[in-house]
């Protein structure tokens, strides 16, 4: 009985894969983020830490900007070509001294 060839997947080894360097990575990892919405310019990532970065259509960051800086991002939507966010302060709650 002879065996059958396999085919080639197509696939090509994770050794060959180019790894971008850590300073280019949006987010260190999967469970940074904290929003996703699809845009006009492509897809919308928020990030725990208050950023929002837009990847193109090779999900590449084409943009990336702080919208809060001492929280996270908990919604994004666009609406008639405005990106809208929405946030959470994550910093504790002082109280106010009135004397």
């Amino acid at each position: 009985m002879s065996r059958a060839r396999r085919r080639p997947s197509g696939l090509v080894p994770i050794s060959r894969c180019p790894r971008p360097a850590p300073e280019e990575l949006v987010l260190k990892s999967p469970a940074e983020i904290s929003a996703t919405a699809q845009t006009s310019q492509g897809v919308a990532l928020a990030d725990i830490h208050g950023g929002v970065h837009i990847l193109n259509s090779k999900f590449e960051p084409s943009t990336s900007w702080q919208a809060h800086s001492d929280g996270r991002v908990t919604h994004l939507t666009e609406r008639k070509g405005i990106l809208v966010t929405l946030g959470v302060c994550v910093l504790p709650m002082t109280r106010l001294l009135i004397d």
